[in-house]
């Protein structure tokens, strides 16, 4: 399994959010875990959650202390106000309701936890090819989405990948739960 390197912008910043002890985290669209692994290294002591929409990849968790389900990010088999942190990377892509998407997510999280989507936005369309499935969120769109169902919600550009000099092909939309 490849993991995600420490230092890789996407995986700094759901680090950031991780605050203290005891948490309980949920990385939705988890895949084989490149996020998880590194989490549980350096934050052993919060609980960590894990939703894809493949069992078969889900498997790949087997060896870690993560309670795994199989979903997806329109639909988190996880009860209402139970996550502190809830974090989707390059997932929300995928999604074909980015409003039913947000909407989930903050129904599983705490009233004032923390909501952390990193992805690809749409100015940087055509940088990459892409499927005609994989749509790119619009930045202020997201943002409003959000806004709904969280307060300060915070943009940041600039989150570097793989040691690639793009600097602005990743975006996380950060929001507090309401």
């Amino acid at each position: 399994i490849q993991l995600i390197s420490k230092n890789d912008g996407r995986y700094k910043a759901v680090r950031s959010v991780i605050k203290k002890a005891g948490m309980k985290v949920l990385d939705v669209g988890c895949g084989k875990g490149r996020y998880l692994r590194n989490l549980l290294e350096e934050f052993p002591q919060n609980k960590y959650y894990g939703v894809d929409i493949s069992s078969e990849v889900l498997k790949n968790l087997d060896d870690l202390a993560v309670e795994c389900r199989e979903g997806t990010i329109t639909c988190i088999p996880f009860k209402d106000n139970m996550f502190d942190v809830t974090y989707a990377c390059e997932v929300l892509e995928h999604s074909v309701d980015f409003e039913s998407s947000i909407r989930e997510m903050t129904r599983v999280t705490k009233r004032g936890g923390i909501i952390i989507i990193i992805d690809k936005n749409d100015n940087c369309y055509g940088e990459l090819e892409i499927g005609d499935w994989e749509q790119w969120p619009n930045e202020k769109n997201l943002m409003q989405i959000m806004h709904k169902y969280s307060v300060d919600v915070k943009i940041n550009h600039g989150i570097n990948y793989e040691n690639e000099k793009n600097k602005d092909l990743f975006t996380s939309w950060v929001g507090i739960v309401k």
